[in-house]
């Protein structure tokens, strides 16, 4: 997929808006306050998070393609998140799902409509400043993973699509334009790591305590293979390599590392 062409991640967000809002939706009061697979985090805000974003990557996209001014304010991102999550939670479950089917719709909308030079014009996140065809793919990954967040404390766990799964791994590993996941380990050695899918795709990682990025050739330490809805799973930092789903082979310490590399699922973090 083209770098300014979102078209196929807002096929994806279509879908997940629809799936994740139906989950929301039918959410009993029991569930919305129950613990869940987010350190310190109900269920509810977990899903008040994922449909604030929502609102977020809209307004954001809005303002950098119609503003006039280049200078952008982060609308809704990090700490100042805070308060209109509350709001959201605030909703209740019904409510919240209707609210994110309408900022869906609205996002897919606009998007699909913005011209070539305003998809590539500049829009603030809590990662820096990104093109708005960006945000397409950032909208994806918190759907993706929050609604797995979901579904695992209801007690539903298992991977993502196997083709939402590549794609978002696609875009994950993008070193131009990666997606934030877990806080990686400023401690660690330099290893390459082959991530392999059931579905023959690739990819080859160099990573170190200064970062990672994309390598094109040459001999992994260690090798993981699994079916893709697992490994962006594991790259997100929700699985660990250690688990029956995946299959490690190289050195003996690639479990370990990986989670230094990519956070652990029990130091999750919304």
């Amino acid at each position: 997929m083209a770098a300014l062409d979102p078209s196929k991640s807002l096929k994806y967000v279509a879908e997940q808006v629809d799936q994740v809002s139906g989950l929301i939706g039918d959410l009993t009061d029991a569930q919305w306050n129950q613990p869940s697979n987010c350190q310190g985090w109900k269920i509810a805000d977990v899903a008040a998070h994922v449909v604030r974003n929502g609102e977020s990557v809209l307004y954001a996209a809005l303002f950098a393609a119609f503003s006039a001014s280049p200078e952008l304010e982060m609308i809704n991102y990090g700490p100042a998140s805070r308060p209109r999550d509350a709001e959201v939670q605030a909703l209740g479950p019904k409510s919240a799902a209707e609210l994110q089917r309408a900022e869906g719709a609205a996002f897919i909308a606009i998007l699909s409509r913005m011209t070539p030079e305003q998809l590539a014009r500049p829009a603030r996140h809590a990662s820096g400043v990104r093109p708005v065809a960006w945000f397409a793919n950032n909208r994806l990954s918190e759907l993706s993973f929050h609604g797995w967040d979901l579904r695992t404390s209801l007690g539903q766990r298992g991977p993502l699509d196997s083709a939402l799964g590549e794609h978002v791994l696609n875009f994950m590993l993008d070193p131009e334009r990666p997606i934030p996941s877990s806080l990686r380990s400023k401690e660690l050695a330099e290893r390459r790591i082959l991530l392999r899918a059931s579905s023959g795709t690739s990819w080859l990682l160099r990573t170190s305590g200064q970062g990672w990025g994309l390598e094109s050739g040459g001999s992994p330490d260690f090798t993981v293979e699994a079916d893709a809805g697992w490994l962006a799973l594991a790259v997100y930092g929700r699985a660990r390599i250690s688990e029956p789903a995946f299959k490690v082979s190289g050195e003996a310490d690639a479990a370990e590392y990986f989670g230094a590399a990519f956070g652990e699922p029990s130091n999750i973090s919304a």
